[in-house]
């Protein structure tokens, strides 16, 4: 009797672990249309075009990314994407020098406003040309 008891419980929490992972990927599947909403509402710098996009999600995080090529002064970029972030209240969280593989002068600026951030990384390539050298990078990870 003490045996059919046990089972009948790993049962309920199967289900119940079942279901609870259901309601996880459905938020993640919703900030992930957040964050194509968020992507699509941002205005790309001037002369940057896009070579590539991905999203993706999974339980508890959901993530865009759109990757463009363009010939241009960083610092201006940089303003830019600063300007605008900022001025729609989020903080300008770090800028960290990017090393290994990465040129010498490559970086990733991270925004954050509440679980968002949005990450800008440049690439510092010789010769850009139909390469990746600057990307924006949505995510959602709850806390």
């Amino acid at each position: 009797m003490k045996f059919r008891n046990s089972t009948c419980l790993t049962k309920c929490l199967l289900v119940l672990l079942i279901l609870t992972a259901g309601c996880e990927d459905e938020e993640s599947r919703q900030r992930l249309e957040i964050l194509r909403q968020l992507a699509a509402d941002t205005p790309v710098y001037p002369g940057f075009e896009q070579l590539r996009s991905s999203d993706f999600h999974k339980s508890n995080h959901a993530t865009v990314i759109r990757c463009y090529s363009v010939r241009a002064n960083d610092s201006d970029v940089k303003r830019f994407y600063s300007q605008l972030f900022e001025s729609k209240g989020w903080t300008r969280a770090e800028e960290r020098q990017l090393g290994g593989f990465h040129a010498e002068g490559s970086y990733r600026l991270t925004f954050r406003k509440d679980s968002y951030a949005v990450v800008l990384q440049h690439d510092n390539l010789d010769d850009p040309s139909g390469k990746c050298n600057y990307s924006l990078e949505y995510y959602w990870n709850p806390p």
